[in-house]
C-alpha cells in the first residue's frame, strides 16, 4: 500500500515530513512509506520538542526547540509545555511544575505583499507554577518557522536589532531559524519583518 486515504478536517495542513501543504476540508491520498508514519500538522501549531533520547531518565529541555507552522489564515497561535521533575506523582496539587507558554500574532495582513506583515512570536513562563527541582535555570531555544516565504527584512529579539547570526533563512525549505541562546525564562519577544 503506497497511499492511504486521510480526511482533513478544515484549515490548512502541512505534511511534518516535507512541509507539503494540504487544503483542508477533503480527503487526500497520503503517500505513505516504511520510514516515516503519516503525521499531518495543522496551520499555526506550535510544537516543542527536544532531542532524542533513549529513556526518559536522560530527557532534558536544556535545548529546546519550537517548530512553528506560519501561515496567513492563522492569526493568533498558543501553546503551554507542561514540565515537572518526572517523579513526583502530587507535583500539580504541590505546584511544583513550569509551565511555558508560547504564541504567535500575526500583524498587518491587510498589507500586499504578506512580506509587509509582522510576526511577533512570545516566549513566556507561567505563573501557575513554582518550579521543580532540577528545572533548567536557561534554556537554549531554536525557533523553526515553517514556511516563511521570503528573506526576512529584519529580526529583532526584545526589541533589539539582531545579525545574521542569530537567524537563519533557508529559501529552499522555507524555513526561518532564530536562536535565543539563553532563555532564563523572563519573556522574550521575537519580531520578524
Amino acid at each position: 500500500m503506497n497511499r492511504i486515504p486521510v480526511i482533513l478536517p478544515p484549515g490548512i495542513w502541512f505534511d511534518f515530513w516535507s512541509d507539503k501543504q494540504f487544503k483542508g476540508a477533503q480527503t487526500i491520498n497520503y503517500q505513505t512509506a516504511l520510514s516515516t508514519i503519516p503525521v499531518l500538522v495543522r496551520a499555526g501549531s506550535i510544537i516543542p520538542s527536544v532531542e532524542l533520547v533513549q529513556t526518559t531518565k536522560d530527557y532534558s529541555s536544556d535545548a529546546l526547540q519550537l517548530d512553528y507552522y506560519f501561515h496567513p489564515s492563522v492569526t493568533t497561535s498558543q501553546a503551554k509545555m507542561y514540565e515537572d521533575d518526572g517523579l513526583s506523582a502530587n507535583a500539580i496539587a504541590t505546584k511544583q511544575f513550569e509551565l511555558l507558554q508560547f504564541s504567535a500574532t500575526i500583524e498587518n495582513l491587510d498589507k500586499t505583499p504578506i512580506s509587509a506583515s509582522t510576526l511577533t512570536f512570545t516566549l513566556a513562563k507561567s505563573n501557575d507554577g513554582l518550579g521543580y527541582k532540577g528545572a533548567p535555570m536557561s534554556r537554549e531555544v531554536t525557533l523553526v518557522i515553517h514556511n516563511w516565504q521570503t528573506t526576512p527584512k529584519q529580526v529583532e529579539i526584545n526589541g533589539v536589532l539582531s545579525n545574521f547570526a542569530d537567524y537563519d533563512w533557508d529559501q529552499d525549505k522555507s524555513r526561518l531559524t532564530v536562536k535565543i541562546a539563553k532563555w532564563a525564562q523572563n519573556n522574550v519577544m521575537i519580531s520578524v519583518r
